[in-house]
């Protein structure tokens, strides 16, 4: 929701959380200074219910490797120097924990919409691409 204020700028009371979909008024949303409006994309109660489901999963998993499930190499940080820990990666539909990925596999993976279909289709067009080079 939107209001004018006596300046004729709008005002955001509410939005909507990307988890559950559901507008909410802005107190229902933590600060986050990364975010275009000062806000979290996410409202409070289902941060909540997230970390208690990721709690959960995190019991369930095994110890930690050294090195990646998905790439194998050790994870390190975006300049290459430090290691840095692993993400747990699970299911979002069955919450089935799934392996330990460097940030790398794991942004990648999200970002392809977390489904063999994403990458699928990923690896098409590399496929497709690859042929119309060699003619």
């Amino acid at each position: 929701m939107k209001i004018r204020n006596l300046f004729g700028e709008e005002t955001v009371l509410s939005k909507t959380c990307s988890y559950c979909n559901t507008e909410k008024p802005l107190f229902d949303f933590p600060k986050h200074k990364g975010c275009y409006d000062g806000y979290d994309t996410r409202c409070k109660l289902c941060i909540k219910e997230r970390s208690k489901l990721t709690n959960q999963i995190r019991k369930t998993a095994p110890p930690k490797p050294d090195v990646c499930d998905c790439c194998g190499k050790p994870p390190v940080n975006q300049a290459g120097r430090r290691k840095v820990s692993l993400a747990m990666d699970h299911n979002p539909e069955t919450n089935e924990f799934r392996g330990w990925l460097c940030n790398a596999c794991n942004v990648a993976f999200g970002l392809l919409g977390d489904r063999e279909e994403g990458i699928k289709k990923l690896l098409d067009y590399n496929r497709r691409y690859k042929k119309r080079k060699k003619k």
